[in-house]
């Protein structure tokens, strides 16, 4: 019975360990492209293209140094986007997932951080 009992409790404590370990917060990425329109009026929206033309929705992170507005103003403009990324591929929109942005730069070497 207390065998059971011990082995009970580490096996809760193992799955207490992996679960945190799963849950971790997402890292943050720079991503690089320009900011395009999708879709026909008045269902318009605004995805950003990375290099490699892969679309993604965008959103502000939480602790975002920026407003979405500001970021859409540089549009057709090379951005380099700081945030994490959230794949889930959205067949209407044609993106792969959504980039929650933290801050953002104009990419060049001299320019300010926004």
């Amino acid at each position: 019975m207390k065998k059971n009992y011990i082995l009970s409790i580490l096996a809760l404590l193992l799955a207490g360990f992996m679960l945190c370990s799963m849950t971790g917060a997402p890292s943050a990425q720079v991503l690089r492209g320009r900011i395009d329109k999708r879709g026909s009026a008045p269902h318009v929206s605004s995805v950003f293209i990375t290099e490699d033309n892969m679309a993604y929705r965008m959103e502000l992170a939480p602790k975002a140094k920026c407003s979405l507005d500001k970021v859409l103003s540089y549009q057709g403009r090379v951005l380099e986007l700081t945030g994490y990324v959230e794949e889930a591929p959205d067949f209407i929109t044609g993106t792969k997932g959504t980039i929650y942005i933290e801050s953002f730069n104009l990419s060049k070497k001299n320019s300010k951080k926004h």
